[in-house]
């Protein structure tokens, strides 16, 4: 299986990007984003990636995740290809689950709900982390419609998870793989978060 680096960024920040990465030696395509309309906007950059075409599988992270483990990684893709799911992610357990994901009596995934775009308070469950793999063009497509949920209700923004739950519904093969380590929930989006990092004992 051939693997290809996609990153999606303001073109703005592409010096810095370039410079940070100067190290790696792997193929890294930059694509743009450079009004932030959303992560599915994001997402659906891809399609102008060269890669796109024959892409059979996207593995997708978000960018603020620094503590993620190669192994929950490789973990992740062996378990999404042995199962033949259209859709898969990670999850835990938090005690402030500012994402839900929502499950039926059978453990079977219906949806993921973004706790601050329906107006409701985090609070123990689980939750996803911020990676996904899945079959592009399948989620591509969704994430193209005019289905409910697209926009966030508070952000307006084009929204990414909602598009789980039309997945199933249309009978995709959709997985949480509930495998990801405390550290793995952390997220660094801030100075602020950073300096907390930096101060406690736990994460050094």
């Amino acid at each position: 299986m051939n693997s290809h680096f996609t990153i999606v960024i303001n073109q703005i920040n592409e010096i810095d990007f370039k410079k940070d990465l100067s190290s790696i030696n792997q193929d890294i395509e930059f694509i743009y984003q450079n009004t932030p309309l959303g992560m599915g906007d994001a997402i659906l950059k891809f399609k102008g990636s060269k890669h796109y075409s024959s892409a059979d599988h996207v593995l997708l992270t978000w960018g603020d995740l620094p503590f993620i483990r190669p192994s929950t990684f490789s973990d992740m893709v062996d378990f999404h290809i042995s199962e033949e799911n259209d859709f898969s992610f990670i999850t835990a357990n938090s005690p402030k689950a500012y994402t839900r994901v929502i499950r039926d009596n059978h453990n079977k995934v219906l949806s993921i709900i973004e706790t601050h775009e329906e107006g409701l308070m985090p609070e123990p469950g689980e939750r996803d982390i911020g990676i996904f793999i899945f079959k592009p063009k399948k989620t591509l497509e969704m994430l193209e419609k005019d289905l409910e949920g697209k926009y966030g209700k508070n952000t307006g923004e084009h929204s990414f998870l909602y598009v789980i739950e039309h997945l199933v519904a249309s009978g995709m093969k959709v997985s949480g793989y509930k495998i990801a380590s405390e550290k793995e929930l952390i997220s660094l989006n801030t100075k602020e978060d950073i300096d907390e990092i930096n101060n406690s004992s736990n994460y050094l």
